[in-house]
């Protein structure tokens, strides 16, 4: 495909160097890299927690961990299908999606992806921050009692949270400032710490727990627990774990393009992420039951903190140089983890999708540091307050995106079955202008998709409960699938009876 500039002023608001199609000297991710890359991103704070939002609301370790494998094992699926577009034609998301929704009917859905994108920074660099307060601790024992750290500044936050979070936060601007051809090597070196601190972090953690008979009596104790739902409610709690898995990568399904479009070759992102996003996210989240039991059996309190990282600082007691160090070096290894995942899943895709909302004046880059600065504004703390509010923040923002997905991949694969007309997609008058930029089925089977979870998503939100039936509450626990089936239906019939000119 030709990159050139830009034939008219309108056309300037289209294209710049970052949303052409990928360079070939640029198309440097190989079936390793996507490997590596799933490798490092399976492994973060926030995955190690998420089997723990189940078990809270009721299932037992067994059952919420087949909530999450066949969750991912979903996720896989839609992951590959997502990628065939960016890594066919080497274009990015909000390139993408402007085959159905319009060469300026696209900002909508990535306006979407931005707010999500800074939100879930923010997020992640609050849980980043755990990391850098454990490894600070392990250096000077005494610095969280220090005057002032120990003030509570806002609802979950104390000073030294907040000190934490900035430094976290500073540590983010290092790899924002690499172009995502580049950024693999950071990938890399994550997929090899990230899994040593972990399995260190459960080794040590099945060794504290069977310190003693009775620790080992109450950790088989913790794991033969039954559920105490009822057999409708725990079908219907498992649905929710699926549905979480799904929503916790769902961000990913949407702008996994701006990675694929980096792919040498179609083949390198099919089975590399068929088979490591199950695996990789699978395990991770066994360690994460495993840890949590272990500190529960060790402490005798089945209520005891689900945080892995309030877990490991805990560890510090008995203190002595070798313990400190031992602790340091895991929260190093999940400080790394947490980068990568947060520059992988928002950074980069928030840089990518700023970049077509103003092509003259923002490239990936300083988008990238646009979500970074962003992100400092808003309050993750509050998001983070429990494993149960968690899930419901994660189901949430699902039934919006799951639309945006039914439209983008029903496109695609059904209306133009894989077709596209690269260079429409810069033009003002080509094949996307469709009704003045704006693809009017896009926007119309998106409402669908949104309806008929809305609802559910706000009986889900405190006090409204009461608010509507079970039906409404069962079709909002379904929320990826049935957005994501309403949306793409709609869509299709629309496509069929209005016939794009």
């Amino acid at each position: 495909v030709e990159q050139k500039a830009a034939k008219t002023k309108r056309e300037e608001w289209l294209t710049n160097a970052d949303l052409e199609p990928v360079k070939v000297e640029n198309r440097t991710w190989s079936s390793m890299s996507f490997v590596n890359f799933w490798i490092s991103d399976s492994i973060n704070i926030n995955t190690l927690m998420l089997c723990q939002s189940n078990i809270a609301l009721g299932l037992t370790w067994w059952m919420s961990l087949i909530s999450v494998l066949v969750g991912y094992i979903i996720t896989a699926i839609f992951i590959v299908a997502s990628s065939r577009p960016g890594a066919t034609y080497h274009l990015t998301f909000p390139v993408t999606i402007r085959q159905s929704w319009g060469i300026y009917g696209s900002l909508w859905p990535i306006i979407n992806r931005v707010a999500i994108a800074i939100l879930w920074f923010a997020v992640q660099t609050y849980i980043g921050g755990n990391c850098i307060r454990v490894m600070i601790r392990c250096w000077s024992p005494n610095w969280v009692n220090a005057a002032g750290l120990q003030k509570d500044l806002d609802t979950n936050l104390r000073g030294v949270d907040m000190v934490s979070f900035i430094l976290f936060w500073l540590l983010m601007l290092i790899p924002t400032w690499f172009p995502i051809q580049k950024i693999k090597h950071f990938f890399t070196f994550k997929a090899v710490v990230a899994p040593l601190g972990l399995i260190i972090f459960f080794g040590w953690s099945l060794g504290r727990a069977n310190a003693t008979p009775a620790q080992a009596a109450a950790l088989r104790s913790v794991l033969t627990t039954s559920s105490r739902l009822s057999s409708e409610d725990q079908g219907w709690t498992m649905v929710k774990g699926i549905v979480s898995a799904i929503s916790n990568a769902v961000t990913l399904i949407l702008n996994i393009s701006d990675l694929a479009s980096r792919s040498r070759d179609k083949k390198d992102i099919v089975w590399p992420q068929l088979i490591t996003v199950p695996i990789g996210f699978f395990i991770t989240s066994f360690f994460g039951i495993i840890i949590a039991s272990c500190y529960q059996a060790e402490t005798g309190d089945l209520e005891a903190e689900w945080n892995p990282m309030v877990i490991l600082d805990n560890f510090i007691n008995p203190d002595s140089p070798s313990v400190r160090f031992a602790v340091w070096f895991i929260a190093f290894c999940l400080c790394v983890a947490q980068i990568g995942t947060n520059q992988a899943a928002n950074v980069i895709a928030c840089g990518c999708d700023l970049t077509a909302c103003m092509p003259s004046y923002i490239n990936n880059r300083r988008g990238g540091y646009i979500c970074v600065f962003l992100g400092l504004a808003l309050v993750p703390w509050r998001l983070t307050d429990g494993p149960t509010g968690f899930t419901n923040y994660l189901s949430g923002y699902c039934v919006f995106l799951s639309a945006i997905a039914g439209t983008m991949l029903s496109d695609y694969y059904v209306v133009r079955r894989g077709r596209a007309n690269i260079a429409d997609l810069y033009k003002v008058d080509g094949w996307y202008r469709y009704t003045h930029g704006v693809n009017l089925r896009a926007v119309a089977a998106y409402l669908c998709g949104v309806a008929i979870n809305l609802p559910g998503f706000i009986a889900s939100t405190p006090g409204n409960g009461s608010l509507v039936n079970i039906a409404a509450t069962r079709i909002y626990n379904l929320s990826f699938f049935t957005g994501f089936l309403v949306s793409s239906l709609t869509y299709i019939i629309l496509s069929y009876i209005f016939v794009p000119t």
